[in-house]
């Protein structure tokens, strides 16, 4: 089955000629919730800009299933004054959306019981839901997010990711960027960015993480990712000598 997004030995460069990503390659598929992590500096806003088709790659090549694309970016790109119904009813006229549209969004998201609530009065955590419910108004098949659970609380994250892990179930795929670890648990597939922009992980999480390592490239680049992958194996101590999962195995290996 041909994946919804692929990408193929991408690189990408700043405008100050510094190389951002270099030779990233990994596949999707529809349906699928897939976390982009690493730590700041990365590139995994520029990876998650270069897919959606905001920047053009500087070399390598990045296809899509579908041009239905929604994107959400870190800050709220939605008018807080006004009252939530009535900020959606406006996007969904700029798109030529039906309004019924509205009320669809509205109850996907949780958010149905405060309609009539200014945006700007939301808490963290609905604002972020609202933004997202104003990209799904137009009912996208590929949908792009930019660190969305940032500046939440562990419980408003948790509860966003159960929202995007139901929209992923429904169909859509979902690709999002984030600095914890601990909200990749309910996500089909995990990339780790290492310094340089490097993909050092690709894998599939179906229980411990550290019996599943998909493509690694390089030891030493998973070695630099040491502490997002502590993160995620949790109880199973990698690094220690009586670790026996495959991990374990091939770090120590390349010690």
């Amino acid at each position: 089955m041909q994946p919804a997004i692929e990408v193929r030995a991408l690189a990408q460069r700043a405008r100050s000629g510094a190389v951002t990503l270099t030779d990233v390659s990994l596949a999707i598929g529809s349906g699928e919730l897939v976390a982009i992590i690493g730590a700041s500096g990365s590139g995994k806003t520029t990876l998650l800009d270069t897919m959606c088709g905001l920047r053009p790659p500087a070399a390598g090549t990045v296809s899509l299933t579908s041009r239905s694309v929604g994107y959400v970016p870190q800050d709220d790109i939605i008018h807080l004054a006004l009252p939530l119904a009535r900020t959606l009813r406006y996007a969904a006229a700029l798109r030529g959306v039906p309004r019924a549209a509205v009320d669809v969004v509205l109850r996907t998201l949780e958010l149905a019981g405060r309609s009539l609530v200014p945006v700007g009065e939301l808490s963290g955590g609905e604002r972020k839901r609202a933004s997202i419910a104003s990209e799904l108004l137009a009912e996208p098949t590929l949908f792009f997010l930019d660190e969305p659970t940032s500046g939440l609380d562990p419980a408003r994250g948790a509860e966003l990711m159960r929202a995007l892990r139901a929209l992923a179930g429904a169909g859509t795929t979902v690709v999002l960027t984030m600095h914890t670890p601990a909200d990749a648990e309910r996500c089909d597939k995990v990339a780790v960015l290492a310094p340089g922009g490097r993909l050092a992980l690709g894998s599939r999480i179906t229980g411990c993480l550290s019996d599943h390592i998909g493509s690694v490239s390089e030891l030493g680049d998973l070695w630099a990712c040491r502490v997002w992958l502590t993160w995620f194996l949790g109880p199973c101590r990698f690094l220690e000598p009586g670790c026996g999962c495959r991990a374990g195995r091939r770090i120590r290996a390349g010690r």
